[in-house]
């Protein structure tokens, strides 16, 4: 529900740019099917529908209601309301920073809003976007101590998201994925969460290809920007919108389509701003009329794909199953299906995606695919059920090798101990659990698992101190309770 509040905040923001940049019905009308294309846009629903991309969505609201700020400052009739927008539109670029990082390409945003709507450099621009770089060139320089290259080492490093990817690398496969995008966003079929991009370490002729289009299309808008002022201004935004996360920023997974929820109010603007040209161009009703069902046509179409989408998420077998027939090559895919399908019980087939999922991992392992600890947790847990305790011990012990993240690592020390206080190896239990809880001081498995294996090897005081803090952590719990007042009842030799 809160996305969907957030969506529509976002497409009601969308057609009030849009409206505000022209007067009058031309205005209304502008705005009113803007935002209705980019409320329905197909291609928009990973970001809307899959909740942990909620920041993606907080953030797209910053961005497009500091826009509609920057257009009010700019036409306020006196200095005070010019500087209550400016405040405004300030406060939600602050915002939008702390939210999500591609927020910082609203400055070129306004740059590009100035140039196509308003036509012309002012000394004001020049001075907001001259203390913008000396600003920052001051803060990178004070932070690495005036040294100027460390300062190029801290801007490289915090420029990327994986050290195992060049940039170059990651521009040329951008060159791919991002007309894959722009033809979701016209023809929204085979969506999908996962992708199977290979990194480029060459240029091909694919990927020139795809570069000398996006150059193309650049220049044509650039040039058209005075003709076709909406056109234009959506199609380099489009491209600006992508800066962060598809360009020389490298980041571990090629492609993800929620990227595109900020990009996809520049090509909404665009075609609205197409249809608009349409209009005033040709007076004939039969061209206006035609332009018209095409253009509902394809928004009704897009609203259809839409609802399958949404449908198909509801149900994450079905969305799993979905993606398998998909992406044959992703492992990532294998081990969610195999994840649902032990969630939902069907553990024995489960195991046959989680073998494929493995197989997949061992083969990619130089691959920009990131491992997720809990989808192979999930793996061990059907294979100790079936037995197989020897490959899951196996699995277990190479995933505590491979991950030191505190919190994710804790879990897997308190998944190990498990097995092992169910074995009553709690001697082998103690120094997992000792580390987990070091780890993660809140953790409640890992705090009361340590306090039933100090209790059984007869380390009463620290159980009964480790079973209060279990209380803190979750007060009132039965069972922490429980288990307190039976260590406070009994003789120190007997184990809980």
């Amino acid at each position: 529900m809160v996305s969907m509040l957030l969506h529509m905040a976002v497409s009601v923001g969308v057609g009030v740019f849009a409206c505000s940049l022209f007067n009058g019905a031309k205005g209304k009308l502008v705005g009113i099917s803007s935002a209705s294309v980019f409320a329905l846009l197909a291609l928009n629903s990973q970001a809307v529908v899959y909740s942990v991309q909620q920041l993606t969505l907080m953030a797209t609201f910053c961005y497009v209601w500091a826009l509609v700020c920057y257009i009010q400052a700019r036409r306020a009739k006196n200095a005070l309301n010019t500087l209550l927008w400016v405040a405004l539109c300030s406060g939600l670029f602050i915002a939008g920073l702390l939210i999500k990082q591609n927020i910082v390409t609203l400055p070129l945003a306004i740059l590009l809003a100035e140039l196509c709507f308003f036509g012309s450099w002012s000394r004001r621009l020049i001075g907001l976007y001259g203390g913008i770089c000396i600003v920052f060139l001051s803060l990178l320089l004070w932070v690495s101590e005036f040294n100027l290259m460390r300062s190029l080492v801290l801007l490289d490093s915090t420029l990327r998201e994986s050290t195992d990817i060049a940039r170059l690398d990651y521009l040329r496969t951008q060159m791919l994925v991002l007309w894959d995008y722009i033809a979701k966003f016209f023809y929204p079929v085979a969506l999908q969460l996962e992708h199977e991009f290979q990194l480029q370490t060459a240029w091909q002729t694919k990927n020139l290809v795809g570069l000398a289009a996006m150059t193309a299309f650049v220049l044509l808008a650039w040039w058209q920007r005075r003709r076709l002022p909406l056109v234009s201004f959506g199609v380099l935004f489009y491209f600006v919108a992508h800066l962060v996360e598809s360009s020389v920023l490298p980041i571990r997974d090629l492609a993800f389509e929620h990227r595109t929820y900020l990009p996809n109010i520049g090509l909404t603007l665009a075609v609205v701003g197409v249809l608009q040209a349409i209009c005033q161009k040709f007076q004939s009703r039969l061209i206006f009329g035609a332009s018209f069902i095409l253009f509902g046509g394809w928004v009704a179409a897009s609203a259809l794909a839409l609802e399958k989408r949404v449908t198909l998420w509801t149900d994450p077998i079905a969305f799993y199953k979905n993606e398998v027939a998909l992406v044959k090559g992703n492992p990532r895919v294998y081990a969610n299906l195999g994840a649902k399908l032990v969630e939902g019980g069907h553990c024995l087939e489960a195991m046959g995606y989680f073998t494929h999922a493995m197989s997949l991992y061992e083969k990619q392992h130089q691959a920009n695919i990131g491992l997720q600890p809990e989808l192979i947790q999930n793996y061990i847990e059907c294979l100790r059920e079936f037995g197989i305790d020897d490959k899951a011990n196996a699995y277990e012990l190479w995933l505590l090798e491979q991950v030191r993240a505190p919190l994710r690592r804790a879990q897997i020390l308190v998944q190990r101990s498990v097995y092992l206080m169910d074995k009553k190896a709690f001697e082998d239990a103690l120094p997992l659990l000792e580390e987990a809880v070091s780890l993660d001081s809140k953790n409640y498995p890992a705090v009361m698992n340590l306090a039933i294996s100090k209790a059984n090897l007869g380390q009463l005081d620290s159980a009964e101190q480790l079973f209060q803090q279990a209380i803190e952590i979750k007060p009132g719990d039965p069972l922490a309770l429980d288990m307190l007042r039976q260590l406070q009842k009994m003789p120190s030799q007997q184990n809980l």
